[in-house]
């Protein structure tokens, strides 16, 4: 199994991470974030936010929480991944008028 470690930021074969569900559509994260508080949004597999256009550079699979960068698989709700710093710097200044 491949997955994240602890710190989120390598790969190791260690035991899969998932986002806490205990609602259908309703993610909380190990962070704390919800929906309705920081919330999570489209991104491309590096967790750089992106319109949820399908077609667009969206890949229609994947979600990051913008509080902390965890990436999410839609699908399975697998923590995929977690952004770097400066991803995570872009996606703190967004600019929504392109969401």
């Amino acid at each position: 199994m491949s997955v994240i470690n602890d710190n989120l930021s390598t790969m190791t074969t260690t035991e899969k991470k998932y986002m806490n569900c205990p609602h259908e559509d309703w993610w909380i994260c190990e962070c704390g974030n919800q929906p309705d508080y920081d919330g999570f949004f489209s991104c491309k597999s590096d967790g750089t936010i992106v319109s949820p256009v399908i077609g667009g550079e969206w890949n229609e699979s994947t979600f990051v929480c913008l509080r902390c960068g965890v990436i999410v698989n839609n699908y399975n709700l697998e923590i995929v991944g977690k952004t770097t710093k400066e991803i995570q710097e872009l996606n703190d200044n967004y600019d929504w008028s392109n969401y």
